[in-house]
């Protein structure tokens, strides 16, 4: 009996440990079972209140989104009033450069080469819309209709402030049925454009320059001649049909104006270029525009 109650107790001792062990094993497994649960709260939690930072940052307050709404507002108005500005500035700068370029042409010349002389300056001879031109009535005689220099009051200035003077003969803008009959608009073009080409020249020279222009033009016929013919042919090299066959009509015109005078009528024969040398320049020297 004691032995089978030593047994008991040993039986018993080994089911109380076995109970110990199970009841251990049960609390490390449920203490597990807690701390896997633990965790996952804490990660749960955590990733909630990551969540909870991200939505706070991305929600502004009313007063703070009111403010960048409005910041966002006043730049897009900065940017528009810039915008309009620079638009501005521009409009402006380009006003005034043209302003700045257009030629000053006055006088009391014919109303029609007052005209001409505004039309002529831009399309074949800008250089010259920086300077101003008076167009003045000449009453002339001997042939000569037509002539420019500088204005002798202004010729001591710098070219860009001097007047520079195209003199005209009325007859030769006489476009009234009362003879004389002046030639052609095409021809009137073309002789004006002639005569501002010598402004050109002038416009390029010092006053000493001018001097020891005047000189020889008017002392050496040779110079004369050899220069309007340069004038000519550079009027021809604008490469403008209606300028080339503008110049051919004015020296027909004036031929037949001195029809009765035959030394002047041999005179700008030599002088100027004939229909026949500006016919035979213009077939080596096509024109490129109308």
């Amino acid at each position: 009996n004691r032995f089978d109650s030593n047994r008991f107790d040993s039986n018993r001792f080994d089911s109380n440990r076995l109970d110990s062990n199970r009841l251990e094993q049960t609390r490390t497994r449920t203490d597990s079972t807690r701390a896997d649960s633990i965790r996952t709260d804490s990660i749960r939690t955590d990733s909630i209140r990551t969540d909870s930072t991200r939505t706070d940052s991305n929600r502004l307050n009313p007063t703070t989104a009111a403010a960048a709404a409005a910041g966002k507002n006043i730049m897009a108005s900065t940017h528009s009033v810039s915008l309009r500005f620079v638009l501005l500035v521009a409009v402006v700068l380009v006003g005034l450069g043209v302003c700045a370029h257009a030629v000053t042409v006055y006088g009391n010349g014919p109303e029609r080469a007052i005209e001409l002389v505004r039309e002529i300056v831009p399309t074949y001879l800008p250089f010259l819309e920086p300077f101003t031109i008076e167009v003045v009535q000449w009453n002339s005689q001997g042939g000569y209709f037509l002539r420019s220099s500088p204005k002798l009051t202004t010729v001591t200035r710098q070219p860009l402030d001097r007047v520079y003077q195209v003199f005209v003969n009325p007859i030769v803008f006489n476009d009234t049925s009362a003879p004389p009959h002046g030639p052609s608009l095409t021809a009137c073009r073309s002789i004006l454009t002639h005569e501002l080409t010598h402004c050109s020249d002038y416009a390029n020279m010092t006053v000493l320059q001018l001097a020891e222009f005047v000189v020889p033009y008017e002392l050496n016929y040779t110079f004369l001649v050899e220069y309007e013919h340069y004038t000519d042919r550079r009027v021809l090299d604008l490469r403008s049909a209606s300028l080339d066959a503008g110049l051919s009509d004015y020296r027909t015109w004036i031929y037949g104006q001195l029809a009765d005078d035959p030394e002047q009528l041999a005179k700008k024969k030599v002088e100027y270029m004939t229909p026949d040398q500006i016919h035979r320049y213009v077939i080596a020297h096509p024109p490129t525009r109308p």
